[in-house]
């Protein structure tokens, strides 16, 4: 009996037995005491070594602790025995694929797919790598899981990977493939998003999101999506009616876009305050999108209120900080809005000044982008209120830069300014016509 105490005794190191430790007592030493954790685990996996299962729980005990090499070796080893053990290839490339070694993990799973073609697992976490920059590569291989696998919905999963992957106009062609009754509420909800912003398919959105609001009438993005297809398409109408009924339940959530999108629907069925109301909201609910501001500036035009339209548009180049020359020259043309109005109340010396505003603006815009032709008809337009010399040099211009690149519309506006602008001409207008 003292001999087996002595024993006992003897065999105790810093509180813990030679008896194989669990798992648990490993991790609790990877930390503290990362020699002793190391011995154990090589008591472990000696015990356990025909066991894949228990010889990947100790590698995750080390990947936990963000010993990862510790973990690989335990896989080596393992592999050295077996190299074709498909859960240890898993379990490698989800080790290079926790420490961002996409290419490395995605090697370990193409060898997992090949010791074992039946398990839907690898094929996925490949697929799952390389749908960003490599989206064919991940097609390849889900598609190569559906000749393989039993049961697998391989459009679908082949469209999600698309959608994921943020190529939404393949994703859109993906998901026309499959049946319709398979796809989930999810995936219904990101084929009308795919359809929306990738395809530009408004038409079909619409259908779906038809289609899929009778399914699940309680999921507000397909009420809120047909409502921005159909603006999409114009069909004022029609999107200010659905939107109308949206916005009066209030068990839907109202967002951003929400309130955009809406204002864009009143705008084009000419209900202008109401439009004002909802991008001011938009704007409210979210002032760092500043594009609202734009939109407002954009209606106060339709309303002939330059002066409102100038002081919304300055607001949003000065929080936007905007450089881009159309949106200069865009300014320059609420400017020539306001001289326009002047000139027909006869105020003449208005007129002027806030002509030559506008032209400070389009020459600006003509610095950004000194070969389009539209930043020269703005200021010949402009100068026609007063100095038709300089107008006719910039029409000129103009129709000189549009040669083959301008639709015809245009150029016949263009000539028909300079027609305007001709000395030639007998009772010339002083001012554009359009």
């Amino acid at each position: 009996m003292k001999k087996l105490l002595v024993s006992l005794v003897l065999a105790t190191f810093a509180g813990h037995t030679f008896a194989q430790m669990t798992l648990e007592q490993i991790s609790g030493l990877i930390k503290s005491d990362p020699k002793t954790a190391q011995k154990e685990a090589t008591k472990f996996f000696k015990k356990n070594k025909k066991d894949t299962d228990a010889i990947i729980a100790l590698g995750n005990v080390f990947a936990d602790a963000k010993d990862f090499a510790s973990a690989e070796d335990i896989a080596q080893k393992a592999l050295a025995m077996n190299p074709k053990d498909a859960k240890v290839h898993m379990f490698l490339g989800d080790l290079h694929y926790m420490q961002d070694d996409g290419g490395a993990a995605a090697s370990e799973y193409e060898q997992a797919v090949n010791a074992n073609p039946t398990d839907t697992t690898a094929y996925v976490k490949y697929a799952n790598i390389y749908k960003d920059k490599f989206a064919d590569q991940a097609k390849a291989m889900l598609e190569r899981m559906g000749q393989n696998c039993q049961g697998v919905n391989t459009k679908r999963l082949i469209a999600d990977m698309y959608y994921r992957g943020n190529h939404p106009a393949e994703a859109a062609k993906a998901y026309a493939e499959c049946d319709m009754s398979t796809l989930t509420e999810s995936d219904l909800a990101n084929y009308v998003f795919s359809l929306s912003l990738g395809a530009k398919d408004f038409n079909k959105a619409i259908e779906v999101c038809e289609e899929a609001g009778t399914k699940y009438p309680e999921n507000v993005a397909f009420k809120r999506f047909e409502i921005y297809n159909l603006t999409d398409l114009k069909k004022y109408e029609e999107a200010d009616s659905l939107a109308t009924t949206f916005f009066a339940n209030e068990k839907f959530e109202k967002s951003f876009l929400d309130y955009i999108y809406y204002g864009y629907a009143l705008k084009g069925v000419k209900k202008y305050d109401e439009a004002l109301g909802a991008f001011s909201k938009a704007y409210e609910m979210n002032d760092k999108r500043v594009d609202a501001l734009s939109a407002i500036a954009d209606v106060y035009s339709y309303m002939d209120n330059p002066t409102k339209a100038i002081e919304y548009y300055k607001q949003y180049m000065d929080k936007s900080g905007s450089s881009k020359g159309t949106e200069i020259a865009q300014l320059g043309n609420y400017y020539f809005e306001l001289a326009q109005d002047f000139s027909q109340a006869g105020n003449e010396a208005d007129c002027v000044t806030n002509a030559q505003e506008a032209d400070k603006y389009f020459v600006q815009a003509i610095d950004k982008t000194p070969s389009f032709y539209m930043n020269y008809l703005y200021r010949g337009r402009n100068a026609m209120l007063y100095d038709k010399t300089a107008a006719l040099e910039y029409l000129n211009k103009s129709l000189e830069l549009s040669n083959g690149s301008a639709p015809q519309g245009v150029v016949n506006l263009i000539n028909k300014y300079i027609k305007q602008c001709t000395p030639e001409e007998e009772g010339a207008e002083t001012a554009p016509t359009e």
